[in-house]
């Protein structure tokens, strides 16, 4: 019976460390990691890893504390934007993509089909446990910053061949040149347009600070401005059928009065600034439904990436007038006729912006519905 005590005391001893050991592996368990499923409705890939991810949250949620975010949502886009930054030096997300947030050492961004299939490998080394997923053979990319060079440019391209733009444009050149003569007029005609372009420029920066305040989804606002391109072609192809219904799809005659007081300034340096600034400020609700779709793709981009693209969008839309500035170089004896022409081929001038603005609503509907 001597020994018994001390038999007791070891077997207690053994348990002790037992019970230590299963709560120390069960605090590690509970506390290693955050992981977060970063994905996309528009996303093939996210759709097919979708099932295999499902399964991972029914095994694991008692381990791990576990999200799932669409980055169709502002905040999620630009929380992945930031993640990308930083662990992979990614200029833009991709989806679907994973974030795992370590206690012990650095967190881990698993981006793409390629990676994300390793989950389990990076959460335990040299476990047999792996995800059941199968890449798709063939994938439909989600809307990248790059492909919105087809609907920004249709959007520009509405603004540009828009008949109030284009009355504008004819405007300024016609009195640079009947006051100034064709020398000067070609140096206030690029400084027309100069500040006709600067205008626009600084009204969509300060476009999408106010669009982004508004509109914390980003798939919403897309949504409504490419809804309401169809409105606007549909005025348009209402002009194009009854050529005397013209509000809405052109400028008021008192506008117009207003517009033809200011192109007369173009006869100087200053006024013709002076006339491309206040010029591109009243013509501008006439013209600004496809700025605000082009604005509303930017909403949650940076404002680099922002001001790289209204730099791209505002030199299709001058270009008519850095067209008659060509015509008015080699050419100078048409200037007179260019209202002429307008008037000939107004009709037609309505069924390029309508089509125009089909195509660039059409993108928006397709990508974002």
């Amino acid at each position: 019976m001597e020994g018994y005590p001390k038999k007791s005391c070891w077997v207690r001893l053994l348990l002790k460390c037992f019970v230590l050991i299963a709560l120390l592996t069960t605090s590690q368990q509970a506390e290693a990691t955050l992981i977060t499923y970063y994905n996309s409705e528009h996303c093939e890939i996210c759709k097919a890893f979708d099932p295999a991810w499902d399964e991972f949250v029914a095994n694991e949620s008692s381990n791990y504390t576990i999200m799932k975010k669409s980055i169709m949502d502002a905040d999620n886009l630009q929380e992945l934007t930031q993640l990308s930054q930083t662990l992979r030096e990614r200029v833009g997300p991709k989806t679907p993509s994973i974030y795992i947030e370590f206690d012990d050492k650095p967190s881990v961004l698993l981006i793409s089909s390629k990676e994300i299939g390793s989950l389990y490998q990076v959460l335990e080394p040299g476990t047999i446990k792996t995800l059941n997923f199968v890449v798709p053979a063939q994938v439909i990319l989600q809307p990248t910053i790059s492909s919105y060079i087809m609907p920004v440019t249709f959007a520009a391209a509405a603004d540009a061949v828009n008949p109030c733009a284009i009355f504008v444009f004819i405007l300024a050149v016609s009195y640079a040149t009947i006051y100034s003569g064709r020398r000067k007029a070609i140096v206030y005609g690029g400084t027309f347009a100069a500040a006709l372009y600067l205008t626009y420029f600084t009204a969509g920066l300060a476009g999408k600070v106010v669009i982004s305040k508004i509109f914390s989804n980003a798939n919403t606002i897309a949504l409504i401005m490419s809804g309401s391109l169809f409105i606007i072609a549909g005025f348009h192809i209402r002009t194009v059928l009854y050529p005397q219904k013209t509000n809405i799809s052109e400028l008021s005659d008192a506008v117009k009065s207003r517009l033809i007081k200011y192109a007369e300034k173009c006869t100087s340096v200053g006024g013709a600034a002076t006339s491309g600034a206040l010029c591109a400020m009243i013509e501008l609700p006439c013209t600004g439904g496809p700025y605000a779709f082009a604005l509303s793709l930017l909403t949650k981009q940076s404002m680099a990436k922002t001001a790289l693209w209204l730099g791209y969008y505002n030199l299709i839309f001058i270009s008519p007038i850095l067209m008659l500035l060509f015509i008015l170089i080699f050419s100078p004896e048409k200037v007179d006729r260019l209202e002429e022409v307008r008037n000939k081929h107004k009709r037609l001038l309505h069924l390029a912006m309508a089509l125009c603005l089909t195509a660039a609503g059409t993108w928006g509907l397709w990508h974002y519905y």
